[in-house]
Protein backbone atom coordinates (compact mmCIF):
# COMPACT_ATOMS: atom_id res chain seq x y z
CA UNK A 1 0.00 0.00 0.00
CA UNK A 2 1.35 3.10 -0.90
CA UNK A 3 0.68 7.00 -0.15
CA UNK A 4 -1.84 8.12 -2.67
CA UNK A 5 -0.76 11.66 -3.64
CA UNK A 6 -3.29 14.27 -4.73
CA UNK A 7 -2.52 15.89 -8.12
CA UNK A 8 -2.53 19.96 -7.97
CA UNK A 9 -5.51 20.69 -9.77
CA UNK A 10 -8.04 19.14 -7.54
CA UNK A 11 -10.73 21.63 -6.47
CA UNK A 12 -12.12 21.30 -2.96
CA UNK A 13 -15.83 21.91 -2.81
CA UNK A 14 -16.14 22.44 0.90
CA UNK A 15 -13.68 24.65 3.09
CA UNK A 16 -13.09 22.13 5.13
CA UNK A 17 -9.59 22.27 8.17
CA UNK A 18 -6.27 21.27 6.84
CA UNK A 19 -4.90 20.55 9.93
CA UNK A 20 -6.21 16.63 10.54
CA UNK A 21 -5.99 15.93 6.49
CA UNK A 22 -2.03 16.92 7.33
CA UNK A 23 -1.96 15.03 10.62
CA UNK A 24 -3.44 11.93 8.84
CA UNK A 25 -1.12 11.34 5.89
CA UNK A 26 1.68 12.11 8.35
CA UNK A 27 0.26 9.15 10.12
CA UNK A 28 0.37 7.04 7.13
CA UNK A 29 3.72 8.18 6.78
CA UNK A 30 5.04 7.11 10.31
CA UNK A 31 2.93 3.95 10.47
CA UNK A 32 3.78 2.63 6.89
CA UNK A 33 6.31 -0.10 6.98
CA UNK A 34 7.87 0.94 3.80
CA UNK A 35 8.35 4.18 5.44
CA UNK A 36 8.19 4.12 9.18
CA UNK A 37 8.31 1.24 11.34
CA UNK A 38 10.33 -2.00 10.13
CA UNK A 39 8.66 -4.42 7.82
CA UNK A 40 9.71 -7.50 9.63
CA UNK A 41 7.70 -6.24 12.71
CA UNK A 42 4.80 -8.27 13.20
CA UNK A 43 3.75 -5.70 15.84
CA UNK A 44 4.17 -2.78 13.20
CA UNK A 45 1.80 -4.56 10.84
CA UNK A 46 -1.01 -4.75 13.89
CA UNK A 47 -0.26 -1.14 14.65
CA UNK A 48 -0.31 -0.01 11.01
CA UNK A 49 -3.53 -2.69 10.50
CA UNK A 50 -5.56 -0.45 13.61
CA UNK A 51 -4.65 2.74 12.48
CA UNK A 52 -5.56 2.05 9.03
CA UNK A 53 -8.90 0.57 10.06
CA UNK A 54 -9.64 3.99 12.22
CA UNK A 55 -8.21 6.23 9.21
CA UNK A 56 -11.24 4.85 7.26
CA UNK A 57 -13.90 4.78 9.86
CA UNK A 58 -12.92 8.38 9.68
CA UNK A 59 -12.59 9.08 6.19
CA UNK A 60 -16.05 7.46 5.67
CA UNK A 61 -17.32 9.96 7.80
CA UNK A 62 -15.71 12.75 6.01
CA UNK A 63 -13.86 14.66 8.48
CA UNK A 64 -10.75 13.98 7.65
CA UNK A 65 -11.01 12.58 3.85
CA UNK A 66 -10.99 15.53 1.09
CA UNK A 67 -14.26 16.01 -0.42
CA UNK A 68 -14.42 15.56 -3.99
CA UNK A 69 -15.01 17.94 -6.91
CA UNK A 70 -18.02 17.23 -8.88
CA UNK A 71 -18.95 17.61 -12.58
CA UNK A 72 -22.09 19.32 -11.24
CA UNK A 73 -20.32 21.64 -8.85
CA UNK A 74 -17.83 22.54 -12.08
CA UNK A 75 -19.94 23.12 -13.88
CA UNK A 76 -22.23 25.62 -11.46
CA UNK A 77 -18.97 27.15 -10.55
CA UNK A 78 -18.42 30.53 -12.21
CA UNK A 79 -15.56 31.94 -9.96
CA UNK A 80 -12.64 29.55 -8.94
CA UNK A 81 -10.03 31.21 -6.20
CA UNK A 82 -7.15 29.57 -6.75
CA UNK A 83 -4.24 29.01 -4.17
CA UNK A 84 -0.35 28.14 -4.83
CA UNK A 85 -0.80 25.33 -2.03
CA UNK A 86 -1.52 21.87 -3.40
CA UNK A 87 -5.00 22.38 -1.17
CA UNK A 88 -7.23 24.39 -3.66
CA UNK A 89 -10.76 25.60 -2.51
CA UNK A 90 -13.60 26.70 -5.19
CA UNK A 91 -15.98 30.00 -4.30
CA UNK A 92 -18.83 29.59 -6.28
CA UNK A 93 -20.54 33.09 -7.50
CA UNK A 94 -24.48 33.24 -7.12
CA UNK A 95 -26.17 32.10 -10.56
CA UNK A 96 -29.47 31.49 -11.84
CA UNK A 97 -28.35 27.97 -12.91
CA UNK A 98 -27.35 27.14 -9.68
CA UNK A 99 -28.91 24.00 -8.16
CA UNK A 100 -28.54 24.20 -4.00
CA UNK A 101 -27.97 20.89 -2.59
CA UNK A 102 -28.08 19.58 1.24
CA UNK A 103 -24.56 19.54 2.56
CA UNK A 104 -23.12 22.40 0.37
CA UNK A 105 -21.20 24.34 2.74
CA UNK A 106 -20.63 28.13 2.89
CA UNK A 107 -17.93 30.31 1.62
CA UNK A 108 -16.96 31.01 4.70
CA UNK A 109 -14.09 28.66 5.47
CA UNK A 110 -14.21 26.93 9.54
CA UNK A 111 -12.87 28.55 12.17
CA UNK A 112 -9.27 28.13 13.09
CA UNK A 113 -9.19 25.43 15.83
CA UNK A 114 -6.64 23.95 18.15
CA UNK A 115 -5.07 20.76 16.88
CA UNK A 116 -6.24 18.63 19.74
CA UNK A 117 -9.98 19.67 19.50
CA UNK A 118 -9.83 18.55 15.70
CA UNK A 119 -8.51 15.17 16.76
CA UNK A 120 -11.27 14.92 19.03
CA UNK A 121 -13.66 15.90 16.21
CA UNK A 122 -12.12 12.87 14.43
CA UNK A 123 -12.43 10.69 17.12
CA UNK A 124 -16.08 11.72 17.56
CA UNK A 125 -16.60 11.27 13.87
CA UNK A 126 -15.33 7.87 13.61
CA UNK A 127 -18.44 6.23 15.72
CA UNK A 128 -20.58 7.93 13.52
CA UNK A 129 -22.82 5.71 10.76
CA UNK A 130 -22.95 7.55 7.29
CA UNK A 131 -26.98 7.85 8.30
CA UNK A 132 -25.97 10.10 11.39
CA UNK A 133 -26.15 6.98 13.81
CA UNK A 134 -23.41 5.89 16.50
CA UNK A 135 -21.56 2.61 17.18
CA UNK A 136 -22.62 2.30 20.50
CA UNK A 137 -19.75 0.22 21.09
CA UNK A 138 -16.96 2.48 19.67
CA UNK A 139 -18.57 5.66 21.81
CA UNK A 140 -18.88 3.36 25.28
CA UNK A 141 -15.20 2.86 24.65
CA UNK A 142 -14.71 7.06 24.54
CA UNK A 143 -17.36 8.18 26.74
CA UNK A 144 -15.44 7.60 30.16
CA UNK A 145 -17.60 8.40 33.84
CA UNK A 146 -16.32 10.18 36.41
CA UNK A 147 -16.99 9.25 40.11
CA UNK A 148 -18.93 11.08 42.46
CA UNK A 149 -16.40 12.93 44.90
CA UNK A 150 -17.51 13.36 47.94
CA UNK A 151 -14.83 15.32 48.91
CA UNK A 152 -13.23 18.99 47.22
CA UNK A 153 -11.13 17.77 43.91
CA UNK A 154 -8.28 20.43 43.43
CA UNK A 155 -10.53 22.78 42.03
CA UNK A 156 -12.23 22.97 45.12
CA UNK A 157 -15.65 21.37 44.15
CA UNK A 158 -17.73 18.27 45.63
CA UNK A 159 -20.05 15.86 43.95
CA UNK A 160 -22.41 13.77 45.11
CA UNK A 161 -24.68 11.46 43.25
CA UNK A 162 -28.66 12.09 44.62
CA UNK A 163 -31.91 9.60 44.08
CA UNK A 164 -34.57 11.55 42.59
CA UNK A 165 -37.35 8.54 41.75
CA UNK A 166 -35.49 5.11 42.28
CA UNK A 167 -38.55 3.77 40.42
CA UNK A 168 -37.44 4.59 36.68
CA UNK A 169 -33.63 5.31 37.67
CA UNK A 170 -33.72 9.22 37.82
CA UNK A 171 -30.84 10.43 39.42
CA UNK A 172 -29.12 13.87 39.84
CA UNK A 173 -25.22 14.79 40.41
CA UNK A 174 -25.04 17.82 42.38
CA UNK A 175 -21.51 19.82 42.29
CA UNK A 176 -21.32 22.48 45.18
CA UNK A 177 -18.45 24.64 46.19
CA UNK A 178 -16.28 24.05 48.86
CA UNK A 179 -16.21 26.99 50.80
CA UNK A 180 -18.90 30.31 50.47
CA UNK A 181 -18.10 33.39 51.19
CA UNK A 182 -20.07 35.22 53.77
CA UNK A 183 -21.64 31.87 54.35
CA UNK A 184 -24.83 33.23 51.73
CA UNK A 185 -27.14 30.93 49.69
CA UNK A 186 -26.23 29.79 46.29
CA UNK A 187 -28.97 29.60 43.61
CA UNK A 188 -29.25 26.99 41.77
CA UNK A 189 -28.77 25.78 38.35
CA UNK A 190 -30.52 22.80 37.53
CA UNK A 191 -28.58 21.54 33.87
CA UNK A 192 -29.47 19.18 31.36
CA UNK A 193 -26.81 17.48 29.23
CA UNK A 194 -26.62 17.24 25.44
CA UNK A 195 -26.12 14.28 23.36
CA UNK A 196 -29.14 14.42 21.67
CA UNK A 197 -30.96 12.32 23.41
CA UNK A 198 -29.49 9.57 23.21
CA UNK A 199 -25.90 9.85 24.22
CA UNK A 200 -23.75 10.59 27.55
CA UNK A 201 -24.98 11.32 31.21
CA UNK A 202 -24.63 13.25 34.13
CA UNK A 203 -21.14 11.15 34.93
CA UNK A 204 -19.85 11.85 31.78
CA UNK A 205 -16.50 12.92 32.09
CA UNK A 206 -17.14 15.90 29.42
CA UNK A 207 -20.22 16.73 31.26
CA UNK A 208 -18.36 16.30 34.82
CA UNK A 209 -16.00 18.69 33.80
CA UNK A 210 -18.45 21.26 32.60
CA UNK A 211 -20.45 21.65 35.30
CA UNK A 212 -17.48 21.89 37.58
CA UNK A 213 -16.65 24.64 35.67
CA UNK A 214 -19.78 26.21 35.80
CA UNK A 215 -20.24 25.77 39.53
CA UNK A 216 -16.92 27.71 40.26
CA UNK A 217 -17.50 30.22 37.75
CA UNK A 218 -21.22 30.90 38.93
CA UNK A 219 -20.91 30.70 42.35
CA UNK A 220 -23.73 28.36 42.26
CA UNK A 221 -24.87 24.53 43.11
CA UNK A 222 -25.15 22.77 39.60
CA UNK A 223 -27.65 19.70 39.51
CA UNK A 224 -27.16 17.89 36.50
CA UNK A 225 -29.86 15.32 35.40
CA UNK A 226 -29.62 12.14 34.82
CA UNK A 227 -32.41 11.98 32.68
CA UNK A 228 -33.55 8.54 30.38
CA UNK A 229 -32.23 8.34 27.07
CA UNK A 230 -33.76 7.76 23.75
CA UNK A 231 -34.41 5.67 22.03
CA UNK A 232 -35.50 2.86 25.10
CA UNK A 233 -37.51 6.16 26.38
CA UNK A 234 -38.94 8.31 23.66
CA UNK A 235 -40.96 11.22 24.21
CA UNK A 236 -41.88 12.82 27.03
CA UNK A 237 -39.44 10.48 29.11
CA UNK A 238 -36.75 13.63 29.26
CA UNK A 239 -39.02 16.51 29.75
CA UNK A 240 -40.57 13.98 32.83
CA UNK A 241 -37.35 13.55 34.24
CA UNK A 242 -36.30 17.34 34.78
CA UNK A 243 -40.40 18.18 36.30
CA UNK A 244 -40.25 15.38 38.31
CA UNK A 245 -36.57 16.85 39.61
CA UNK A 246 -38.07 20.15 40.45
CA UNK A 247 -40.53 18.67 42.20
CA UNK A 248 -38.06 16.96 44.39
CA UNK A 249 -36.34 19.71 45.03
CA UNK A 250 -39.31 22.32 46.10
CA UNK A 251 -40.64 19.47 48.42
CA UNK A 252 -36.86 18.37 49.82
CA UNK A 253 -34.38 20.97 48.98
CA UNK A 254 -30.74 19.28 48.85
CA UNK A 255 -29.41 16.71 51.83
CA UNK A 256 -27.32 18.92 53.96
CA UNK A 257 -25.19 15.93 54.58
CA UNK A 258 -24.53 15.48 50.76
CA UNK A 259 -24.37 19.44 49.87
CA UNK A 260 -22.69 21.36 52.95
CA UNK A 261 -23.51 24.69 51.64
CA UNK A 262 -26.75 26.41 51.91
CA UNK A 263 -28.67 26.51 48.85
CA UNK A 264 -31.42 29.30 47.97
CA UNK A 265 -34.30 26.86 45.71
CA UNK A 266 -36.26 30.36 45.17
CA UNK A 267 -33.14 31.37 42.65
CA UNK A 268 -33.49 28.30 40.90
CA UNK A 269 -32.70 28.45 36.79
CA UNK A 270 -32.63 25.57 34.19
CA UNK A 271 -30.00 25.50 32.29
CA UNK A 272 -29.10 23.21 28.97
CA UNK A 273 -26.79 22.09 25.72
CA UNK A 274 -28.21 20.92 22.69
CA UNK A 275 -30.86 18.08 23.25
CA UNK A 276 -30.64 19.59 27.20
CA UNK A 277 -31.41 23.12 26.09
CA UNK A 278 -34.22 21.56 24.57
CA UNK A 279 -35.24 19.83 27.44
CA UNK A 280 -34.45 22.56 29.68
CA UNK A 281 -37.21 25.03 27.49
CA UNK A 282 -40.09 22.33 27.22
CA UNK A 283 -39.52 21.85 31.47
CA UNK A 284 -39.43 25.60 31.92
CA UNK A 285 -42.68 26.04 29.88
CA UNK A 286 -44.47 23.27 31.43
CA UNK A 287 -43.49 24.04 35.32
CA UNK A 288 -44.61 27.94 34.26
CA UNK A 289 -48.26 26.39 32.84
CA UNK A 290 -48.28 24.23 35.76
CA UNK A 291 -46.93 26.77 38.50
CA UNK A 292 -49.91 29.05 37.41
CA UNK A 293 -52.64 26.34 38.58
CA UNK A 294 -50.75 25.06 41.31
CA UNK A 295 -48.18 27.79 42.29
CA UNK A 296 -44.82 25.43 44.26
CA UNK A 297 -44.09 25.71 47.82
CA UNK A 298 -40.13 26.90 47.13
CA UNK A 299 -38.86 27.01 44.14
CA UNK A 300 -39.24 30.10 41.69
CA UNK A 301 -37.71 29.85 37.91
CA UNK A 302 -35.80 32.81 37.94
CA UNK A 303 -34.84 32.21 34.43
CA UNK A 304 -33.31 29.68 31.94
CA UNK A 305 -29.94 29.11 30.02
CA UNK A 306 -30.13 27.68 26.49
CA UNK A 307 -26.89 26.75 25.10
CA UNK A 308 -27.64 25.99 21.08
CA UNK A 309 -30.42 24.26 21.60
CA UNK A 310 -31.48 21.40 19.76
CA UNK A 311 -34.82 22.33 17.73
CA UNK A 312 -35.96 21.22 14.13
CA UNK A 313 -38.44 20.80 11.90
CA UNK A 314 -39.32 19.30 8.06
CA UNK A 315 -38.72 22.65 6.46
CA UNK A 316 -34.66 23.03 5.85
CA UNK A 317 -33.32 26.17 7.01
CA UNK A 318 -30.36 28.07 5.18
CA UNK A 319 -28.19 26.99 8.10
CA UNK A 320 -29.07 23.46 7.97
CA UNK A 321 -28.08 23.91 4.26
CA UNK A 322 -24.95 25.73 4.29
CA UNK A 323 -23.58 24.14 7.43
CA UNK A 324 -24.83 20.39 6.80
CA UNK A 325 -21.32 18.88 7.15
CA UNK A 326 -19.23 21.30 8.10
CA UNK A 327 -18.35 19.78 11.50
CA UNK A 328 -19.18 16.53 13.19
CA UNK A 329 -19.99 17.27 16.25
CA UNK A 330 -23.28 17.51 14.75
CA UNK A 331 -24.27 17.24 10.99
CA UNK A 332 -27.71 17.38 9.63
CA UNK A 333 -28.14 13.29 9.70
CA UNK A 334 -26.54 13.51 13.22
CA UNK A 335 -29.97 15.50 14.21
CA UNK A 336 -32.64 13.92 11.70
CA UNK A 337 -31.41 10.64 13.56
CA UNK A 338 -31.05 12.00 16.94
CA UNK A 339 -35.05 13.06 16.23
CA UNK A 340 -36.00 9.62 14.97
CA UNK A 341 -34.58 8.00 18.15
CA UNK A 342 -36.82 10.60 20.57
CA UNK A 343 -39.97 12.07 19.25
CA UNK A 344 -42.89 9.00 19.29
CA UNK A 345 -43.03 6.52 16.36
CA UNK A 346 -44.01 7.62 13.20
CA UNK A 347 -43.89 11.76 14.18
CA UNK A 348 -41.88 14.52 12.07
CA UNK A 349 -39.67 16.98 13.12
CA UNK A 350 -42.75 19.51 13.00
CA UNK A 351 -43.76 17.83 16.16
CA UNK A 352 -44.05 20.10 18.93
CA UNK A 353 -41.42 18.64 20.85
CA UNK A 354 -38.92 19.89 17.71
CA UNK A 355 -40.96 22.94 16.28
CA UNK A 356 -41.10 25.79 18.90
CA UNK A 357 -41.89 28.32 16.89
CA UNK A 358 -44.83 29.31 14.58
CA UNK A 359 -47.89 30.61 15.09
CA UNK A 360 -49.47 27.58 16.82
CA UNK A 361 -46.81 28.10 19.35
CA UNK A 362 -47.66 29.87 22.91
CA UNK A 363 -44.91 30.80 25.32
CA UNK A 364 -46.71 30.78 28.95
CA UNK A 365 -47.28 33.51 30.96
CA UNK A 366 -45.26 32.76 33.71
CA UNK A 367 -41.92 31.61 31.62
CA UNK A 368 -39.00 32.95 32.86
CA UNK A 369 -36.41 35.07 30.77
CA UNK A 370 -34.10 33.33 28.94
CA UNK A 371 -30.67 33.67 27.70
CA UNK A 372 -29.59 31.73 24.20
CA UNK A 373 -26.29 30.92 23.33
CA UNK A 374 -26.03 30.92 18.92
CA UNK A 375 -22.77 29.62 17.38
CA UNK A 376 -21.83 31.23 13.84
CA UNK A 377 -20.27 27.26 12.39
CA UNK A 378 -23.78 25.92 14.26
CA UNK A 379 -26.07 24.62 11.60
CA UNK A 380 -29.05 25.29 14.35
CA UNK A 381 -28.39 29.14 14.27
CA UNK A 382 -31.31 30.20 12.19
CA UNK A 383 -33.39 28.05 14.01
CA UNK A 384 -31.99 29.65 17.09
CA UNK A 385 -32.79 33.01 15.79
CA UNK A 386 -36.07 32.13 15.25
CA UNK A 387 -36.24 31.14 18.68
CA UNK A 388 -35.26 34.46 19.85
CA UNK A 389 -37.75 36.53 17.90
CA UNK A 390 -40.69 34.40 19.59
CA UNK A 391 -39.05 35.15 23.04
CA UNK A 392 -38.62 38.95 22.06
CA UNK A 393 -42.32 38.76 21.01
CA UNK A 394 -43.75 37.57 24.26
CA UNK A 395 -41.28 39.75 26.45
CA UNK A 396 -39.68 36.75 27.97
CA UNK A 397 -35.73 37.31 26.09
CA UNK A 398 -33.37 38.08 29.19
CA UNK A 399 -30.26 37.72 27.12
CA UNK A 400 -28.81 36.45 23.60
CA UNK A 401 -25.31 35.62 23.09
CA UNK A 402 -23.24 35.25 19.90
CA UNK A 403 -19.87 33.89 19.34
CA UNK A 404 -19.31 34.08 15.43
CA UNK A 405 -16.81 31.29 15.28
CA UNK A 406 -18.07 28.69 17.65
CA UNK A 407 -18.82 25.53 16.49
CA UNK A 408 -22.02 22.95 17.87
CA UNK A 409 -20.30 21.70 21.45
CA UNK A 410 -17.46 24.52 21.53
CA UNK A 411 -18.04 24.89 25.33
CA UNK A 412 -16.94 21.60 26.30
CA UNK A 413 -13.67 22.25 24.64
CA UNK A 414 -11.49 24.12 27.06
CA UNK A 415 -9.04 24.70 24.72
CA UNK A 416 -11.29 27.11 22.80
CA UNK A 417 -11.20 30.50 24.31
CA UNK A 418 -15.29 31.13 23.71
CA UNK A 419 -15.31 28.58 26.43
CA UNK A 420 -14.12 30.51 29.27
CA UNK A 421 -16.22 33.39 27.53
CA UNK A 422 -19.82 31.51 27.98
CA UNK A 423 -19.12 31.23 31.80
CA UNK A 424 -18.51 34.57 32.36
CA UNK A 425 -21.82 35.71 30.08
CA UNK A 426 -23.82 33.06 31.87
CA UNK A 427 -22.88 34.78 34.92
CA UNK A 428 -23.40 38.04 34.30
CA UNK A 429 -27.19 36.72 33.09
CA UNK A 430 -27.39 34.73 36.70
CA UNK A 431 -26.41 37.61 38.41
CA UNK A 432 -28.75 40.15 36.65
CA UNK A 433 -31.69 37.80 37.28
CA UNK A 434 -31.54 36.50 41.00
CA UNK A 435 -33.14 37.63 43.91
CA UNK A 436 -31.51 39.96 45.61
CA UNK A 437 -31.48 38.82 49.15
CA UNK A 438 -32.99 41.12 52.06
CA UNK A 439 -30.95 43.35 54.46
Amino acid sequence: MGVRVLPRSVCFTQSKPTMPIKAAWILRLVFHPRHGLPRTSASSFRLYSIMMKLWSAIGVAGVLQPPKCTESYKRANNTCMRKTSSYRRCKVAAGSDKQETVGSDSTRGMPSLPFTVWAKLAAFSAVQLPNGGIRPALFSIGDRRAPAMPGPNVSGVRTADIDIDASNGLWVRVFSPSAVAGNAPLPVVVYFHGGGFVLFSAASRLYDAFCRRLCLGLGAVVVSVNYRLAPQHRFPAAYDDGIATLRYLDANALPADLVPVPVDVSNCFLAGDSAGGNIAHHVAQCWASMSSMSPPENIRLAGSVLIQPLFGGEERTEAEVELANACSSLTLANADFCWKQFLPEGATRDHVAAHVCGGDVNIAEAYPPAMVVVGGFDLLKDRHARYVEELRRHGKLGRVVEYPDAIHGFYLFPEIDDSAKIVGDIKIFVDEHRSKPVV
